[in-house]
């Protein structure tokens, strides 16, 4: 499982409690290991995909803090994004507390 970060999208503010979709070519029901980092620490997540989408449920990481978001197939392979003609390997979020 090769767990660097090549090229990582800066997706932005996530709130806390706001679900958030990663869009690329799968079937649904597969299964996908989440392996966020935030602040040094790795945590992994398995979760099923739904048709051409993941699906990221609130409450995973931290309600404040910045992390990044690799995400493996069943193979261990990773999977790669390609966001406006541009691959990525890895996704930044902020997640913030929004009353």
């Amino acid at each position: 499982m090769k767990c660097c970060c090549e090229s990582v999208y800066n997706l932005g503010c996530i709130g806390s409690c706001e679900a958030f979709d990663l869009e690329f070519t799968t079937d649904a029901n597969e299964d996908f290991t989440l392996l966020f980092t935030t602040n040094g620490v790795k945590q992994s997540v398995v979760i099923k995909s739904e048709l051409n989408k993941i699906t990221i449920p609130p409450g995973i990481v931290n309600e404040n803090a910045s992390s990044v978001l690799s995400v493996f197939d069943s193979d261990n392979e990773k999977i790669n994004f390609n966001i406006e003609g541009v691959d990525y390997d890895c996704i930044l979020f902020q997640t913030k507390i929004i009353l």
